[in-house]
This record gives C-alpha cells, sequence and structure tokens, in this order.
C-alpha cells in the first residue's frame, strides 16, 4: 500500500504537503502526477490552492492506475503569508445524544470516524451525514459552512423508519411488519409513478402460475411475470429495471401490497398518486391468463382488468 493522501485543510504548508506527497508516492514505484496552482482570491485578501486533475503512474510500464478531476480549492492561505501560509480553516464538532447506536461521520461522501467528532476543516461548504449501527436507522443529514476561525457545532439526532416518511430510496414507507423476516421489515414506494400508463401483459395473454395476492409476495410475482414474458416493455419490466435513489431492487407490488399503498399514502394525500387505475403484478388463476388485479386510486376499488389495458404503475421495494 501505498498513502495517496495530502489533507491540506491541516497542513501549515498546503505546497510542502503536495510535495511531501510526490516523494511519498515515487518511493513505491508510482509516479504521482498533480495538476495544481495558487491562485490569488482578491475579494477575499488571500490566496487559493487549486486542485484541477490528479493521476497515479506505475513507473514500471508507465500505466495510469487511478486517476481523478477533483477541480477544486482545496485550501486557503491569508495574503502576505505565503512563504509561511496560515490555513484558512475552522473546527467542526460533530457529537450526539444517542446512546442506543454508535454514529460514523461522513463528509462528502468521505469517512472521517466514529462520533463525537472535533477536527479542523478548511473553509467551504460540506454535506454531513451521520450513518448509525443500529438497523433500519435514519441517516442524519446536513448541509454546513465552514468560515476561518470559527467552530461549527452539530448535534446528530436519531431516527428509524415509519409509515409515511420518507425511505432510504426518496420514497414514501407504507408498510412495517414490525420485526425482520425473509431479510426485509419495510415496504417503500417510488416517489414517483413508474409509467402514467403501460399494458401488463407483453402481448401474449400467458398464464402464469404462482403470482400470489399477499404482502410479500409482489417481488416473487415480478420474477415470474419475466421469467415467462422475457423481455419488452410492460409493466413488470419497467419495475425491474429502475434504478431510483442509488437502488435497483424494486418490483410490481402484490394485489395486497398495492392496497396498502392506496390505504397509508393514497388516502393521507401522500406520494403523488393519480386517481385512475394501477397494476398489481396479481394474476387472476380463474380466467386463463388473460387477467390481472388492478386497483382503481379514486376510491381503492380492486377489480380484475384485462392486462392488454394501459394503467399507471408505481413500483416498490422491500427493505
Amino acid at each position: 500500500p501505498v498513502p495517496v493522501v495530502a489533507d491540506l485543510a491541516r497542513a501549515s504548508d498546503p505546497r510542502a504537503a503536495i510535495m511531501a506527497l510526490d516523494t511519498a508516492v515515487k518511493a513505491g514505484a508510482l509516479a504521482a502526477e498533480i495538476d495544481w496552482g495558487i491562485s490569488r482570491d482578491v475579494s477575499n485578501k488571500r490566496y487559493a490552492v487549486d486542485v484541477r486533475a490528479v493521476r497515479v503512474r506505475n513507473l514500471t510500464n508507465g500505466e495510469v492506475v487511478a486517476s481523478s478531476q477533483p477541480r477544486q480549492r482545496a485550501a486557503y492561505f491569508t495574503t502576505g503569508r505565503r512563504n509561511n501560509p496560515t490555513a484558512a480553516v475552522g473546527t467542526l464538532n460533530v457529537s450526539t445524544t444517542v446512546s442506543a447506536a454508535k454514529g460514523e461521520l461522513f463528509v462528502n461522501g468521505q469517512s472521517l470516524g466514529p462520533l463525537p467528532y472535533r477536527e479542523p476543516i478548511a473553509e467551504g461548504s460540506y454535506s454531513l451525514e451521520v450513518k448509525w449501527s443500529a438497523d433500519y436507522s435514519i441517516p442524519f443529514k446536513q448541509t454546513i459552512n465552514i468560515a476561518p476561525g470559527v467552530a461549527v457545532s452539530i448535534s446528530a439526532t436519531f431516527g428509524v423508519y415509519s409509515v409515511g416518511k420518507p425511505g432510504p430510496a426518496g420514497g414514501l414507507v407504507f408498510y412495517d411488519k414490525g420485526s425482520v423476516s425473509d431479510g426485509w421489515r419495510f415496504l417503500e414506494a417510488a416517489p414517483i409513478d413508474t409509467h402514467a400508463g403501460i399494458q401488463w401483459y407483453n402481448g401474449n395473454n400467458l398464464d402464469i402460475k404462482g403470482t400470489g395476492t399477499a404482502v410479500g409476495t409482489g417481488k416473487a410475482n415480478t420474477a415470474a411475470i419475466i421469467a415467462a414474458q422475457g423481455s419488452g416493455s410492460y409493466a413488470a419490466m419497467l419495475c425491474r429495471n429502475l434504478s431510483l435513489g442509488g437502488f435497483s431492487d424494486w418490483f410490481l407490488p402484490s394485489k395486497d401490497e398495492l392496497n396498502l399503498m392506496y390505504q397509508n399514502l393514497k388516502k393521507a394525500n401522500l406520494g403523488g398518486f393519480g386517481s385512475g387505475w394501477y397494476w398489481s403484478s396479481s394474476q387472476h388463476s380463474n380466467y386463463y391468463g388473460r387477467d390481472a388485479w388492478g386497483q382503481r386510486f379514486s376510491d381503492g376499488y380492486q377489480f380484475l382488468n384485462y392486462k392488454v389495458n394501459d394503467y399507471a404503475v408505481r413500483a416498490v421495494r422491500a427493505f
């Protein structure tokens, strides 16, 4: 392992820190190519260290083994101290009163370690996130601005997912079964309709065996529909192919899961649902593959519908 990090926020001399990094990398048979410079920030009466691009090259074969183009100002120091600069930093202090779970602090997506945390940090705007060790806990998130010589103190709060509140993918939780089984506890609806109107079938009325109507069957239903119908553009496939909020495990809800969305979200004026028909992933078994269960979101009425009909789709996921 070769260290390839120069902490310019803590360095008393940013230029020397970059040069020390270059020496350390070369000692490991690698070359660090850092496009950087010092520019004058006249309006704020200071200098800035600008890092434009970084590449790490293997000296034995010339191959670039890592690269990045941050194009950002990595540190500041005050005018008149260029030969002996003073970094423009504040202090970040993140604590919590939560005793039930341990928290890990992330700043701009990078882990800085466990709470409590108190360290110098360069001037600028940052996105903070505290991830808790407890299952189904909601990460704490906040944006902060750091000014030179100023200490910013944050007390991170702790919460758990609940029905009607945002889920991990940015949608809304609409069901909590109370405990974990089969690898999940909650169901989350996507924040918007996956499609305003699309067919359930893929051009043929296939009798798809084994689709269920109960809560917890939607994911297996979706897999069975796709296995039978193959590639194409239809309700179940749209849900399977959905990537949203950093997740790609979406599926078409079962008949009872769809009804829970209506009862717990639509009736509470949550989720931005329309008032028309929505498809479930539950086929009706008595009509030779022609019909599937849908639900009208104006009044909650559930009925059999021809698979050729174009109905809205709202994908869900379990977690």
